[in-house]
């Protein structure tokens, strides 16, 4: 499940933050606090933060990032990324994509371009559609 653009907003600023107060972001959001709390309860049910009193705090673990917490990294930076790869690359073109989300989320935002796009990534090659065969290198 991705997270709607409050939330992903919310567990950046949780995540640059580390710690930061119900209120600091029911006021940042305009919106109650009760409101602010539901979107903190979906964090914490992925593991993305804890709640403490009167906060929520960024949940830092050791080892790689949960893809999950991948997708709501930066989330507001990967359509404009995708806006500027159709800017450059032309129709019937050949893009090669990796397998971490900003490709996947780029790849989304392209499905309308008559692209081939080489990727191991299943996600990505889903999200491109029936549009073209998926050739793989």
């Amino acid at each position: 499940m991705i997270l709607s653009d409050c939330q992903a907003q919310i567990a950046e600023m949780v995540r640059q933050q580390d710690f930061i107060r119900v209120e600091v972001l029911a006021t940042h959001f305009n919106v109650t606090t009760q409101t602010i709390r539901r979107d903190l309860n979906l964090l914490c049910d992925r593991g993305m933060v804890r709640r403490l009193h009167g906060g929520v705090q960024w949940m830092n673990l050791p080892g790689n990032v949960a893809y999950s917490w991948c997708q709501t990294l930066s989330s507001h930076a990967k359509p404009a990324i995708a806006w500027e790869v159709a800017r450059h690359a032309s129709d019937g073109v050949s893009l090669a994509f990796s397998i971490v989300t900003t490709p996947e989320i780029v790849s989304k935002e392209l499905m309308d371009h008559r692209w081939k796009i080489p990727t191991p990534s299943c996600s990505s090659a889903k999200e491109k559609g029936p549009h073209e065969p998926h050739r793989y290198p």
